[in-house]
């Protein structure tokens, strides 16, 4: 595999359509992300290679076909462009953002602005109901001062190097020709300079490994963070899954071990007979130690109080009213979230998702037509966690391949969408899912991810024969039935190899819960049911023994880091916002005491001359001073006095100086901008408010 870098810098401003509008306000608004940082949709670059490609006469086959869709596969892979340095600038925004010392607006303001336009008649007047607003990408960067910068991951991959190299200078030689992207690019947009550069990215993970003899059973825990929206299969093409599916897991380690080998027997054996059992990856912290969990159907939030309840236990209550449906106060389910159990401790969580709009160009050869579309996405920036499970060899195996420290899932993974990376792995004894049980114990079995049961007559969701198997698999066939709560869905996939459809299998769906009183000590399998190595069945067992207090995640662990990052590589941003603010505290002070003076119009007037002459090619500092000497000059002493005091009110004033003593990362010259904004504000008030009183005693 080759990795490049896509470089493009703008010659312009850009404006890259997220299809989102705002009534009245903006009409077309540009892609940025959860940072208010602009980027550039990989999916975007991809459409504009190729049309440089065709227009070349070249091979446009690398970059796909028109109305393929998300399921295109290519030998390029590309992936959203984002500003250079990007690594380093997202951490220390967020840090600021989660301290809420900054706002995702803040941000977007130092790298956008909105224009207007509007289109006119044969005589250059406006026509009626024309004007547009459209939000653009700055062309230099707020940090640098320079051009501002994108990069885009690239990837070749085909089956020799030789062939690989032949594509990377293919692609080299179609970056140079793409000079435009994104809307109005023939009035002034979009204007870029592209190229292929290298990749001095080293994305290698180091694996740990405890020692362990070679006939044990092993697992490998790791930990990945989404670096791009993910689109992961589900029955409808327009939703995704919360989490990362076992399926695609198996998909990726599979792919990548065909990179190397063969479709042999060593490959049926890893794949295909459920000697490794692939996890799916559930939302967690960064470091993998709280993961959580689909939220089991018995537990269930009161509509009225918000209180989290276990279903399984016995209730209403009579000595306690909070817990009484008939009070109207109903259980509602905790459909799309997670929770984590750690001990007694129990955390709700929910993935953040995005829907992302697509313009689909028209093909009449191949009977495609324009559409504007959308997808719903997991947003970019969330930690998953997961394990794969096996003989120590086996997982050895799937560890070499973790070591790329590159992973993809889901549809669309060649460009824009499924590219992640790998933050940690271990490989250890598989840990143990749950406590000692006896005879007596009451105890709730959860699925942790879809399953899938047969019968006689074939796929099979009944409550009373899933019950039953379940209870067959745990060895538990005397335990007393208490309680079931079950939910189903069809599992559909895609063959990307052959292009087709899978077949729809009826599950039981994650979340899944029963209850039994045991009779004897359960034996626990790797999972229940069907298809095991791909995901399925995965299940947790706990004692129901109380009900348990759940705590919102109102932190948003999933998508925080907990490192203490340093703000130093974004502090023109910082020092730029909070001029923004000071401005803004300095024009209401003006503006409550701009009237409180004694200066006439003519004075006013003077005195506005006198600071254009003293600013005029130098700085904020030496300006205030040459104004200091000019009215001193002014021989009437009253006004010279006058001026004194307005000039001194609105520069160095006591409340002047306490506003300005709120900055923590502007420095002496900036705040000398701000004495003369103060003063030039002032005087631009004072002279409307002049003319205003002089207009209504005329």
């Amino acid at each position: 595999m080759i990795r490049k870098f896509l470089k493009i810098t703008l010659k312009s401003a850009l404006c890259s359509g997220s299809g989102y509008s705002y009534a009245g306000v903006i009409d077309s608004d540009t892609c940025y992300d959860e940072l208010g940082l602009p980027y550039i949709p990989a999916r975007r670059l991809k459409g504009c290679l190729r049309d440089v490609a065709f227009l070349l006469e070249e091979k446009t086959d690398y970059f796909g076909e028109t109305g393929q869709g998300f399921d295109t596969v290519t030998p390029i892979s590309i992936f959203d462009a984002k500003i250079e340095k990007y690594a380093e600038i997202a951490p220390a925004l967020r840090s600021e953002l989660s301290a809420r010392h900054i706002t995702v607006e803040d941000v977007l303001a130092q790298y956008t602005r909105v224009v207007a336009q509007t289109s006119v008649d044969d005589n250059g007047v406006a026509n009626d109901n024309s004007l547009r607003f459209t939000r653009v990408v700055n062309r230099f960067d707020p940090l640098t001062g320079q051009e501002l910068i994108f990069l885009a991951p690239v990837e070749i991959e085909f089956e020799s190097e030789e062939k690989e190299n032949d594509v990377a200078s293919f692609l080299s030689k179609i970056a140079k020709g793409l000079r435009h992207m994104g809307l109005n690019r023939n009035r002034g947009f979009g204007n870029v300079r592209c190229e292929l550069v290298d990749c001095d990215e080293t994305p290698d993970v180091e694996v740990c490994e405890k020692e362990l003899q070679e006939n044990e059973k092993a697992e490998l825990r790791y930990t990945i963070v989404s670096e791009s929206p993910l689109m992961i299969s589900k029955n409808s093409n327009a939703e995704s899954e919360s989490y990362i599916n076992g399926q695609s897991v198996l998909g990726f380690f599979a792919t990548r071990y065909l990179m190397d080998r063969q479709a042999d027997e060593e490959f049926e054996r890893l794949f295909l007979k459920n000697n490794i059992v692939f996890s799916p990856l559930y939302p967690s912290n960064e470091d993998g130690t709280k993961i959580f969990y689909p939220a089991p159907l018995s537990v269930c939030r009161l509509k009225k109080t918000k209180k989290f309840v276990n279903a399984t236990l016995e209730w209403p209550k009579a000595d306690n009213t909070d817990l009484d449906p008939r009070n109207g106060n109903q259980p509602k389910k905790l459909k799309g979230k997670f929770l984590s159990f750690i001990d007694d401790k129990v955390e709700l969580t929910e993935v953040s998702k995005e829907i992302i709009y697509h313009n689909r160009r028209p093909n009449e050869e191949n009977n495609v037509e324009q559409q504007l579309y959308s997808a719903e996405a997991i947003s970019a920036g969330q930690y998953f966690s997961g394990t794969i499970c096996g003989s120590l060899q086996d997982v050895k195996i799937m560890a070499e391949i973790l070591k790329e420290g590159r992973m993809s899932f889901g549809k669309s993974r060649h460009a824009q969408y499924g590219r992640c990376r790998v933050i940690s792995a271990e490989i250890g004894k598989p840990e143990a899912h749950c406590q000692d049980f006896g005879e007596g114990d009451s105890v709730l079995v959860t699925f942790l991810s879809d399953a899938i049961f047969m019968d006689d007559n074939g796929y099979t969701v009944d409550t009373d024969t899933v019950r039953e198997k379940v209870k067959l698999a745990l060895n538990i066939e005397n335990a007393e039935d208490k309680y079931a709560e079950i939910d189903v869905k069809e599992l559909t996939g895609y063959y990307g190899k052959w292009n087709l459809k899978r077949q729809a299998i009826p599950a039981v769906a994650a979340g899944t819960t029963f209850e039994f009183c045991l009779s004897n000590k359960p034996f626990l399998p790797t999972g229940l049911g069907e298809k095991i190595g791909e995901g399925f069945g995965i299940f947790s067992i706990r004692k129901n023994t109380k009900d348990w207090e759940i705590k919102a995640n109102e932190n948003d662990e999933t998508n925080i880091s907990t490192q203490k990052v340093s703000t130093d590589v974004i502090r023109p941003i910082l020092s730029a916002i909070e001029i923004t603010d000071l401005k803004a505290e300095i024009l209401k002070y003006v503006n409550q005491n701009v009237t409180k003076t004694r200066l006439t119009a003519s004075a006013v007037g003077r005195l506005t001359l006198m600071l254009a002459e003293s600013k005029f090619g130098t700085n904020s500092k030496v300006a205030l001073a040459k104004l200091d000497k000019k009215i001193a000059d002014w021989k009437d002493e009253d006004k010279q006095k006058d001026a004194e005091k307005f000039k001194e009110k609105y520069t160095h004033s006591d409340d002047i100086e306490e506003i300005l003593s709120k900055s923590k990362y502007i420095g002496s010259e900036d705040k000398d901008d701000l004495r003369l904004y103060s003063l030039e504000q002032a005087l631009v008030l004072l002279k409307y408010n002049k003319k205003s009183e002089d207009e209504n005693n005329g």
